[in-house]
């Protein structure tokens, strides 16, 4: 979500890409030369240096917001699945 603030749908694509490719867990691969990721973890994004990297891949402004939610959630203080059953207000 924090990837399309701001974006069409192609960099959408491309951004959630290079999080997958650089920060996720090889899952598979196709014809075994196309290797597939997972999506990365809360952990996988919280390392110290993710907001540096993340700019330095384009990522921008977008990069502080991707690594403190991650920080958040690893650290238990905001869960996803619990903001389902907030209210909208």
């Amino acid at each position: 979500f924090i990837c399309s603030q701001n974006n069409g749908i192609a960099r959408i694509t491309s951004m959630v890409r290079r999080l997958k490719h650089r920060y996720g867990r090889v899952t598979g691969n196709i014809d075994g030369e196309i290797q597939l990721h997972s999506f990365p973890s809360a952990s996988d994004l919280s390392l110290p240096s993710i907001m540096e990297e993340l700019r330095t891949a384009g990522f921008g402004y977008r990069a502080d917001y991707i690594a403190l939610v991650s920080q958040k959630v690893s650290r238990g203080e905001l869960d996803l699945f619990k903001l389902r059953d907030e209210p909208y207000e």
